[in-house]
């Protein structure tokens, strides 16, 4: 076996890590979908509905199941290149920065952290669309008949640059995020002392849970800016902007709305992308 195909190559190492991140990423994404939606519409429209369960309602009532899955071609599609970039350069870089057998949890921290990163430049435009097509609930005017119209429409206005709408608090959100997403997975194993399934689902569910809350607040933020129409004043595109605008008309709870429902989708789907990761790696390597 060569060095550049040998298991400790960082070649081998990227390529197990972009396809296991391709299938764990995808699983999560359908399973979390129907979440997803209810909580980008609390987040941006929150004053039409009493809470999670209502939104539900709604949703079901108005849409039917359909609604639930709303702008979920465009989180799949950029989930190759999403998770592939997430998992890939995590293992890459942590092999890169300490390739002990068992690395530091600061090591841990810090390749996730350059992971998260990196994938924001992909996610962010994908989330845009998603964003835009999840709050045509019923309450607003229908602007776009799909991703692709909702491209169109957007760059057409912004050219190319407008799908980063919303880039600043993506990059503020994911690049922490994932520095507690991978810490928080490889020490609940440490500290259980165990690899079996039961242990991979607990601590990749707990992981999503955890750097979730923790970064909620900017999640709000970003999906306040990625729901404005693309003419908006380019001044209501600014975080600052935004922060005190919502507090000032709604409190400091509006930065937790949809968090009970963030909380709810964040341990199946992180449990479900661990689990098809490791199950992945563990086939290819």
């Amino acid at each position: 076996m060569t060095k550049e195909d040998s298991p400790t190559s960082p070649w081998r190492t990227a390529a197990i890590g972009f396809a296991a991140g391709c299938v764990g990423g995808s699983m999560g994404i359908f399973v979390g979908q129907p979440f997803d939606t209810i909580k980008v519409r609390l987040q941006t429209h929150g004053a039409h509905y009493k809470g999670p369960l209502q939104c539900a309602q709604y949703t079901w009532q108005r849409e039917g199941v359909r609604g639930f899955f709303k702008g979920l071609a465009s989180p799949l599609i950029g989930s190759v290149p999403v998770n592939a970039i997430v998992f890939g350069m995590y293992g890459t870089t942590l092999q890169a920065i300490d390739p002990a057998p068992k690395p530091a949890l600061s090591s841990i921290f810090y390749a996730g952290s350059f992971a998260g990163f990196l994938q924001s430049f992909v996610v962010c435009p994908t989330d845009l669309v998603k964003c835009q097509l999840q709050v045509q609930d019923g309450f607003t005017q229908k602007q776009y008949t799909g991703p692709l119209d909702c491209l169109r429409k957007i760059t057409a206005v912004h050219g190319p640059r407008g799908l980063l709408q919303g880039l600043w608090p993506t990059l503020m959100r994911d690049s922490y995020s994932f520095g507690v997403y991978f810490f928080v997975y490889d020490a609940i194993q440490r500290w259980l002392e165990s690899e079996s399934t039961p242990t991979l689902l607990f601590a990749g569910g707990s992981a999503g849970v955890v750097s979730w809350t923790i970064i909620y607040p900017m999640d709000v933020i970003k999906s306040v800016i990625q729901t404005l129409p693309p003419k908006a004043p380019a001044h209501e595109r600014r975080i600052s902007y935004q922060a005190k605008r919502l507090l000032h008309q709604h409190g400091w709870r509006i930065f937790t709305a949809g968090l009970g429902t963030t909380v709810l989708r964040a341990f199946p789907v992180n449990a479900v992308t661990f689990y098809f990761y490791d199950w992945t790696v563990d086939a290819l390597s």
